[in-house]
């Protein structure tokens, strides 16, 4: 939280820069971009609970795929976008999709898991198991009840993360419906939705601090040599990208914009593989060039299949 306070305010103070002369436009505050901050803010707390549920793998993959269904959803059912060839379009959406799940499988442990578990678990009790010698367990339930606990709290640990996974997706593929009902440019929303983005931070910061506070009797984490400069750098550069899908989605429409938005993925496989190392070995790498490859091919095709 208080990295996302850090994040918040350069989000802020970035999205006034879009108003800067010679195309200022006369500032007017647009309410609707309250609704758009109110809902980037909320999905970034369900992303929490998502992730410490089913992982980053999972959470993002589901969420992603959530997103593009529901923003392309808006877009053709409520917004009546043109559209040219709608198998196109939806066979662009499903590779969108597919390719943006498997970059994020990529980069996460679920690879692993995977081939880790293909032998058939041993039938004995978990509770036997914990008794037994290392090299007696079975490293199937041994690794299941390390990694999850015991099997009715996995399956609730599971649903409480794929639900918040897919509110997340409904609440960043709606985000940007308000511009669409909005009468001012998407400079003036962009300042509004920062606006907006600082007033729902103090408001959530304010209930989360209390509640830790005063029901787990923890405080705050706050290292201010590495903390201010992470996230004013990280809001910065999202907000970034968050103009650009703005304008995208002003230009393209919902169906289209703002699903192609979601090929930064890719960007961030890149990172992961060449700086950070995070993707690596040969079966991870490969799946992460095969969904990259997946991802653009359902890019052409929603163009091919648009109407601009």
């Amino acid at each position: 939280m208080v990295l996302q306070i850090y994040m918040n305010l350069a989000i802020f103070a970035s999205s006034w820069l879009v108003i800067v002369p010679p195309n200022r436009p006369n500032f007017d505050f647009d309410p609707l971009a309250l609704i758009s901050s109110s809902l980037w803010v909320t999905s970034n707390i369900l992303y929490i609970f998502a992730l410490k549920n089913i992982g980053a793998g999972a959470a993002q993959g589901i969420s992603s795929f959530t997103t593009i269904l529901v923003s392309f959803l808006w877009g053709i059912l409520v917004f009546d976008e043109s559209i040219g060839t709608m198998s196109f379009a939806v066979l662009g959406i499903i590779c969108l999709a597919a390719g943006i799940a498997g970059m994020t499988i990529s980069g996460s442990d679920m690879l692993e898991k995977f081939f880790a578990e293909e032998e058939e678990p041993q039938h004995q009790d978990a509770e036997v198991e914990k008794l037994l010698p290392p090299e007696r367990r079975s490293a199937n339930l041994y690794t299941l009840n390390i990694s999850w606990g015991h099997p009715s709290e996995s399956g609730t640990k599971t649903l409480i993360g794929v639900a918040c996974s897919c509110l997340l997706g409904l609440t960043n593929g709606t985000m940007l419906v308000p511009i669409k009902y909005s009468k001012y440019s998407g400079q003036i929303f962009i300042v509004a939705f920062g606006t907006g983005v600082i007033v729902a931070t103090i408001i959530f910061a304010l209930v989360y601090f209390y509640v830790l506070i005063k029901f787990f009797d923890k405080r705050p984490y706050c290292d201010f040599k590495t903390l201010p400069m992470a996230g004013l750098a990280s809001g910065f550069l999202w907000n970034i990208g968050n103009c650009c899908s703005v304008f995208a989605t002003l230009y393209l429409g919902l169906a289209y914009g703002y699903p192609l938005a979601h090929t930064a993925l890719f960007t961030h496989g890149v990172w992961s593989i060449l700086l950070f190392n995070e993707i690596k070995g040969f079966k991870s790498i490969g799946l992460f060039g095969f969904s990259a490859l997946i991802t653009l091919g359902g890019a052409a095709f929603l163009v091919k299949g648009s109407d601009f």
